[in-house]
């Protein structure tokens, strides 16, 4: 007969034993092979850029709801966050099945989270846009180091189409 003492000690080591297989299967995948850090890097992108359509969600209809108000300045705020938070959710969707256009998905989201970040200092005592700032921030950082490992492996940059191969 098993005593509670027992069940719980069994289930905590082996809660433990299943915690330290996976730190070791996540150091072997980052330590010797560029595989694993790979797909560790294309998951924080991944999250990051997630986390960034989030913010820039939340920014929209911050601006909305200010430009309702009779603040026009935050009409043109409002579209700039709506168009980063749908870069952002396209490479997220792109990183998440390894797209092979997932690198140009990249490059963009990058691009339209720095003019968005630009544009979020502009209103540099409202909370929603400092949080969008730095989300926008991070996911710039986060896919612009994506396309610089991307860059240095040819299979994820797209094939020119057939028809523009034999001209």
């Amino acid at each position: 007969m098993w005593t509670r003492r027992k069940l719980i000690g069994t289930v905590a080591t082996g809660a433990t034993g299943f915690a330290v297989m996976g730190q070791r299967a996540l150091a072997q995948n980052t330590a010797g092979n560029d595989e694993g850090k790979h797909n560790v890097m294309t998951k924080t992108c991944c999250d990051t850029c997630g986390d960034c359509a989030k913010a820039c969600n939340k920014a929209f209809h911050h601006c909305l709801t200010q430009a309702a108000a009779g603040k026009p300045e935050h009409a043109r705020m409002a579209a700039i966050a709506a168009d980063c938070a749908a870069f952002c959710a396209l490479s997220a969707q792109m990183l998440a099945r390894s797209s092979t256009l997932m690198i140009v998905s990249c490059r963009a989201c990058a691009d339209a989270c720095h003019r968005c970040a630009l544009e979020c200092a502009s209103f540099d005592t409202d909370l929603d846009m400092k949080m969008c700032l730095q989300e926008c921030q991070r996911c710039e950082e986060s896919c612009r180091k994506m396309v610089k490992a991307m860059e240095g492996n040819r299979t994820a940059e797209p094939r020119q189409p057939a028809a523009e191969r034999s001209k």
